[in-house]
């Protein structure tokens, strides 16, 4: 008996798998950098953190979740400690967007050439 499984899906199991690889990843990170910038802003106003000049004012970055504090001559930000959180983001999105479509362009086109009668409107409107 022949194997019935999804048409394509043998092909996009493995980007479907780094897909979630990397939004697990994205998770993670952006689970640490909420944590890190939770009081990252009272530091700055209290005069905890130090930075080129003086306070102007703070910011909350979306991506990658950041608390910046913006002196008069440059900014510091609550992931400057970290390192690798920042671009681990940038790199897990990145690899997130390029699996996610490939695998959807794949799973999708993975049933080409198809006759155009052939198609789910042909059998809509066959009833």
């Amino acid at each position: 008996m022949a194997d019935t499984g999804a048409h394509g899906g043998y092909r996009t199991g493995g980007l479907w798998a780094v897909t979630g690889v990397a939004f697990g990843a994205m998770l993670l990170g952006s689970a640490a950098a909420l944590l890190g910038m939770l009081e990252y802003d009272e530091q700055c106003m209290q005069g905890l953190v130090r930075g080129p000049g003086e306070l102007l004012r703070t910011e909350n970055r979306a991506f990658p979740p950041a608390t910046v504090c913006v002196f008069e001559r440059g900014e510091v930000s609550s992931l400057d400690g970290w390192g690798v959180v920042g671009p681990m983001l940038w790199i897990a999105m990145a690899v997130l967007v390029v699996c996610l479509l490939a695998a959807l362009v794949a799973d999708r086109c993975s049933g080409f050439p198809v006759h155009p009668l052939a198609g789910p409107s042909a059998k809509r409107s066959a009833r």
